[in-house]
């Protein structure tokens, strides 16, 4: 019995789910054996007593791999649910049924003119109602952009959370200080407080950790697993709404 149409791009969005999944116990795992230590240094200026975390490891390859291997998937089941649609209207050619996302509408417009020249006119009428371009869906802009980024190193940052994950016990500064977080990737270490020099600090302070995304400019400094999440959810939306349109269309049953 044959697959329905859209199976393969459900079953890329299953399997990016299980890659985000891994990534999440990976990065857990790594947290949890405290591969780490409290040190105070003075910063190059003098100025400053500076309070960090530093790493005695690196945050695991393969969590930054299974981070790729996500967008991956998420970005083929898109084409995969465009072809889909030209399988189900039984165009006489496959080969140019991508899902179009751009910079701009404008860009939006040449993209669909030269890559989905084989896809149902009604199909592509509904795709731009999708708004997949900056400013119009900007977690699917951002998704082609890390997914179109896997040739190069996509470093996962490991950071102090924000100001409310930060439990501090109890913290006095003397002199002024600031809580921040601030991670150095060449010295795999986090800065997360400052003081100045020659004043007193005591503190009880529980750093709960949390990982963003380094190089790609779309997703710098974003939480990676939250916002894979997000975007796989909104990819199974367009998935599913890709379907329905389908359907309504008459093209699948």
């Amino acid at each position: 019995m044959p697959k329905h149409p859209f199976h393969h791009p459900k079953r890329r969005i299953r399997r990016a789910n299980e890659h985000i999944n891994n990534m999440e116990r990976r990065i857990k795992s790594f947290f949890e054996k405290k591969p780490y230590r409290h040190v105070v240094e003075t910063s190059a200026n003098g100025t400053e007593k500076c309070h960090k975390i530093r790493f005695t490891k690196r945050l695991p390859e393969r969590a930054s791999e299974l981070a790729m291997e996500a967008a991956e998937a998420l970005r083929s089941a898109l084409d995969q649910a465009c072809f889909a649609t030209a399988l189900a209207a039984k165009t006489p050619k496959h080969k140019s049924t991508y899902f179009p996302i751009a910079d701009t509408p404008a860009q939006l417009e040449d993209v669909i003119k030269r890559r989905c020249k084989d896809l149902p006119p009604d199909i592509v009428s509904f795709l731009r109602t999708l708004n997949p371009y900056q400013g119009g869906n900007d977690l699917i802009w951002s998704l082609n952009k890390l997914a179109n980024s896997s040739k190069h190193t996509v470093v996962l940052e490991p950071v102090a959370m924000q100001l409310g994950e930060i439990h501090i016990k109890h913290a006095v500064f003397y002199g002024g200080g600031s809580i921040l977080s601030q991670w150095d990737n060449e010295n795999n270490e986090i800065t997360f407080a400052k003081t100045a020099v020659g004043s007193n600090s005591y503190y009880d302070v529980q750093l709960g950790f949390g990982v963003s995304f380094g190089e790609i400019e779309a997703v710098r400094g974003q939480p990676a697993i939250p916002l894979l999440r997000q975007m796989a959810i909104e990819v199974e939306r367009i998935v599913v709404a890709i379907e329905a349109e389908s359907r309504r269309l008459g093209l699948i049953s």
